[in-house]
């Protein structure tokens, strides 16, 4: 998914306007193009966790243990090492 982004972002003009100032290209991948290119990513872990929060809820009003409470379970023994 990012991969495909940052090969979509470094076709845009802003990329290849930086480049013609004289830009670094490491500068240009890491300050331009990785920064939008991490967006689309930032906006399906932030759905996914919000996904899991609610399964959660859903379980503790529910009664029922499924992906959230395993979840925490897990999250509970890594900190907990």
């Amino acid at each position: 998914m990012i991969r495909s982004s940052l090969l979509e972002v470094l076709s845009e003009d802003y990329i290849r306007t930086a480049r013609a100032k004289g830009v670094y290209e490491r500068l240009v991948i890491s300050r331009h193009a990785l920064r939008n290119a991490l967006l689309p990513a930032i906006t399906v872990i932030g759905l996914e966790f919000t996904f899991l929060i609610a399964a959660r809820g859903n379980e503790q009003v529910f009664n029922l243990n499924g992906i959230g409470c395993s979840s925490c379970k897990a999250c509970r023994a890594t900190i907990l090492r």
